[in-house]
């Protein structure tokens, strides 16, 4: 075997899960009743029971679905055929303890009405930060995606918001690139924006979310500077127009095309240009798209070039083949 072959094996990472056999040999012998007893076992409810092991995952079905999962029954030590004797109709699943908390969908009506939208501010709710809130009621747990995992849980946007007030807001870079056009000085400023209604963006069907720094955390977001762009020396009217011209930008079309480098040839967009010049610039000397582009004094230039020349018929009127002042075209080009 050769060094190479070595160094490679040498380099495959330990499996980090115990082996499924055992594994489940560890969880039988909790004797746990059913999935609603393993998920508040899991939550660290049973307080007598030994807690689970770091290499037992708390989704089993996931982890071992590949190598020996086949149901919960059989992970749990259930006997599928296990029946209840007074009522041969009704199976092991239909004795379990009724739990102390609401069922889902009621819990998360009751959530529903505190607000939130991020899984950031329930933590924070948990931890008190919210004094002027209500209370978490006793029958609503503090961890609801372990305690609902088999119940119901679709993740914190469904636990936290209902669905007619959810939103999909614009992607990060996008909404960036638009927010640093309103010239905002700092947090402040952004939360009076949003706070005010101006609805600047809406024009531009653009959506913002209040809390960027939660909703972009994983989608590009770095600092309340860098999405404002206080940071950024942008160039100003004059020099970044004079900047745009030489790009020979045809209207407003082409313009957003080269912001979303989308033009081939072109290099992308220095990052101290604005992408919505008629925001950035709108008291500092913009005029509109054509003047922007550079494309009204090609216009001017183009109506000087044929209001300086002057057409009139030649005598011949394209008779005479050789004709000295035509050249037989029948008709004479005068530039003034």
């Amino acid at each position: 075997m050769s060094a190479l072959q070595i160094s490679l094996w040498d380099n495959i990472p330990e499996e980090k899960w115990r082996d499924f056999k055992k594994a489940r040999e560890f969880v039988r012998n909790l004797k746990l009743s059913d999935i609603n007893e393993w998920s508040r076992y899991i939550s660290g409810e049973y307080n007598d029971l030994i807690s689970l092991p770091e290499d037992i995952p708390e989704d089993p079905d996931v982890q071992y679905r590949h190598s020996g999962w086949k149901n919960w029954e059989d992970w749990l030590g259930i006997e599928s055929a296990q029946i209840n004797k007074t009522n041969p109709l009704q199976s092991i699943w239909d004795l379990k303890e009724k739990s102390k908390w609401l069922p889902f969908n009621e819990a998360r009506e009751v959530i529903w009405k505190y607000g939130f939208e991020y899984e950031e501010e329930w933590d924070l709710y948990i931890l008190g930060k919210f004094p002027t809130r209500q209370s978490l009621p006793d029958n609503i747990p503090e961890n609801p995606d372990k305690i609902y995992r088999f119940e119901g849980w679709k993740g914190w946007k469904d636990w936290l918001i209902p669905m007619e007030k959810r939103k999909e807001y614009t992607s990060f870079s996008k909404a960036r690139d638009f927010v640093r056009c309103l010239k905002l000085k700092d947090v402040v400023a952004w939360r009076d924006y949003i706070l005010k209604g101006e609805a600047t963006h809406e024009k531009y069907n653009i959506v913002l979310p209040d809390k960027p720094d939660l909703e972009y955390l994983d989608k590009g977001w770095e600092s309340w500077e860098n999405w404002l762009g206080t940071k950024i020396s942008f160039k100003n009217f004059s020099t970044t127009r004079q900047f745009v011209i030489s790009l020979k930008l045809r209207n407003k079309t082409e313009w957003d095309k080269y912001c979303n480098n989308q033009l081939p040839g072109k290099k992308p967009k220095p990052e101290n240009i604005f992408s919505y010049p008629e925001i950035a610039y709108k008291d500092e000397g913009w005029k509109g798209w054509d003047y922007w582009s550079g494309s009204e004094h090609k216009q001017e230039n183009h109506n000087i070039k044929r209001s300086a020349v002057e057409m009139k018929e030649c005598r011949c009127k394209g008779r005479i083949k050789d004709c000295p002042e035509c050249d037989g075209k029948g008709y004479i080009m005068n530039y003034k």
